[in-house]
């Protein structure tokens, strides 16, 4: 009989002891056994080192002295965990006892499979979803399939764009190969872009409806527009572009992205923030130079086709994924 692999459950913590303790019970609940749970905090001031160490979970405890960011954090984890398979886990979730069981069991299906995304449920408002997997569109517009509707939808299987890192599972040996997370970008879109490298390498990103997680969103980093988060947003979206689009098909793509800077503009102006939003984008141009262009081979080119078709494909299905809330 083949023995169940070990996943490691990596936690990145910043001043989450308002969520941590629900986290890590939910996980102590789970009906997979063979599990070793790391919880990387960011220098936290508050009592979540204490709620950890009384944990009957036992993770084992990564301090850093200071806040480096979700990506930082999450790459310090993978690399000292000891499991074939690494679950990312935010701090303000709590998971179904088949949670993990879930995502094992499709992952193990094909070797191909690179990441599986949770079906992520709104914690305070159970019958709506928070996120079935990160779609990317041509117009250079990343959204989550499923935020806000009803939960009776998404119950199916499908290949995504990218897995979420608030609640997924990735193959650690294909990390290897598509490298961890870009800590250049600190906090959010970095999923999005490991996404991304995967296709580009032929590797797919799954969606599990079996998976269920309830996620209070934006637990620490807080749900309001921010300056904080909108320099993220526009510094991290410039990042993504520049990395993992080929020349040719970055100018090929140009029109719709500066359409897309155009929409996104407007939508930052409605909250006072079309400023910090311009500034920020303009600003990442000026640093592009420390990334690490992802190497287009020749060999990828199919995967370069599917990735262009599904930039095509996601600005529709972003379209009714917006008339359906």
């Amino acid at each position: 009989m083949k023995e169940s692999p070990l996943v490691s459950v990596v936690i990145p913590n910043y001043n989450g002891e308002r969520f941590l303790r629900e986290c890590l019970c939910s996980l102590s609940a789970q009906t997979y056994g063979n599990i070793e749970i790391i919880l990387v905090d960011n220098g936290s001031k508050d009592e979540s080192l204490k709620i950890a160490r009384e944990s009957k979970t036992e993770p084992r405890i990564i301090r850093l002295e200071e806040n480096t960011g979700f990506s930082h954090a999450v790459n310090t984890g993978i690399r000292e965990s000891k499991g074939d398979l690494v679950f990312l886990l935010n701090n303000d979730t709590s998971c179904h006892s088949r949670c993990i069981e879930s995502l094992v069991a499709l992952i193990e299906t094909d070797r191909r499979i690179f990441s599986v995304n949770c079906r992520m449920i709104q914690y305070n408002k159970r019958e709506l979803l928070d996120d079935t997997g990160d779609g990317y569109c041509l117009l250079g517009l990343s959204y989550k399939r499923g935020y806000n509707q009803g939960t009776k939808r998404k119950k199916k299987k499908r290949r995504i764009f990218s897995s979420c890192a608030g609640a997924s599972l990735y193959r650690k040996i294909t990390l290897d190969e598509t490298g961890l997370f870009d800590e250049n970008f600190f906090a959010y879109l970095e999923d999005v872009d490991l996404g991304y490298r995967a296709n580009v390498l032929g590797y797919r990103n799954m969606y599990c409806p079996e998976a269920v997680v309830y996620h209070i969103m934006s637990g620490t980093m807080g749900i309001e527009k921010s300056e904080f988060k909108t320099m993220l947003s526009a510094r991290n979206n410039t990042y993504l572009i520049y990395k993992n689009m080929p020349w040719i098909q970055l100018l090929l793509n140009l029109p719709f992205l500066l359409a897309g800077v155009i929409i996104k503009s407007i939508f930052f102006a409605g909250h006072g923030l079309a400023w910090t939003y311009f500034k920020n984008s303009f600003a990442a141009v000026k640093n592009l130079g420390k990334l690490k262009k992802t190497k287009f081979r020749t060999r990828n080119l199919p995967n370069y086709i599917y990735i262009q078709a599904m930039l095509i494909l996601n600005c529709f299905d972003m379209a009714i994924e917006r008339m359906i809330r």
